[in-house]
């Protein structure tokens, strides 16, 4: 078993190792184009001016035709290895406080853009770890010092994760949207991510989540995507919101006992509302239907 301090250690120096090399190449590069720039200057300067013979029938305002630029050179080392510079992005740390899956989704996404070799990845990412994270990580790879980055992916949820899932499809069909939508769709997001579904499916799961008002609107849209869905859902929510700000409900009138009927009598207030009741008073928690009679032989 290894110590850790000697586990950092090691990676400070494979590290200073990779930056070395890149110093090395990027010189060896400009130094290289020097020479190339200085040969192609030479070519130009001894290259002789070809212009077409005028006839009899040309006038004097032609102008000679123009030199054509010389073509790009062509690399000076074809089969040349191009080192990645990792200094492009800044490659994301992680402590180990929260949840790893989007540390491990922004570590891919550096690996593929700066065409980082499978044997670095782990190394890479271990040297970016913090606090526990980093003694964690030591002692894996101490233990397993062949592990791909698959294998660290897994370790690294099962250890910073959440508690394992036995059933995550059946947790994200039966979710429901119990709060806000807000809320409804970050629990979705979360739950989608350890499960792999195609697009049709997500929207159909995502859909049946809803409070049903909301699902309605949202079906009745037929959203092509879960972005969309989603975008929808908001939108829908939000439409409600102001259609029940607009037009807000008035409690129903609560039946009331001889008792109170009599103390509402003897201080001269309305049996339906706190007002003082006096002759003409109209009640405004009353409605009245008004009924037309209908003159049409059909309904005589």
């Amino acid at each position: 078993m290894g110590d850790p301090q000697d586990f950092m250690t090691a990676l400070e120096g494979f590290m200073t190792t990779i930056e070395a090399r890149f110093r090395d190449a990027e010189a060896r590069h400009q130094n290289d184009m020097a020479a190339i720039t200085i040969k192609l200057n030479e070519l130009t300067a001894i290259r002789p001016i070809v212009t077409t013979p005028t006839t009899d029938h040309a006038t004097s305002s032609q102008a000679p035709p123009l030199l054509r630029p010389p073509p790009p050179p062509a690399p000076a080392f074809p089969d040349a290895v191009i080192v990645p510079r990792y200094t492009r992005l800044e490659f994301p740390t992680y402590d180990g406080k929260c949840d790893p899956l989007s540390w491990l989704t922004k570590c891919e996404q550096f690996f593929a853009n700066q065409h980082v070799p499978a044997a670095d990845q782990i190394h890479i990412a271990a040297f970016h770890m913090l606090d526990s994270a980093v003694l964690w990580a030591s002692r894996l790879l101490t233990d397993r010092p062949n592990l791909l980055w698959d294998d660290f992916k897994r370790c690294c949820n099962l250890r910073f994760g959440p508690p394992i899932r036995s059933n995550p499809l059946g947790e994200l069909t039966t979710l429901r949207q119990l709060g806000s939508v807000d809320e409804y769709l970050e629990q979705f997001q979360l739950l989608l991510a350890h499960v792999p579904l195609p697009p049709d499916m997500q929207v159909n799961i995502f859909t049946a989540g809803l409070r049903d008002r909301l699902r309605l609107d949202v079906e009745f849209e037929g959203p092509p995507d879960l972005v969309t869905a989603m975008s929808l859902a908001r939108l829908c929510d939000r439409r409600l919101q102001l259609a029940r700000e607009a037009y807000p409900t008035t409690p129903d009138i609560v039946p009331q006992g001889r008792t109170e009927m009599l103390q509402r009598r003897a201080h001269g207030l309305c049996y339906n509302c706190d007002e003082q009741y006096t002759r003409g008073h109209k009640c405004n928690r009353l409605f009245y239907l008004h009924v037309e009679d209908s003159d049409d032989e059909g309904f005589g």
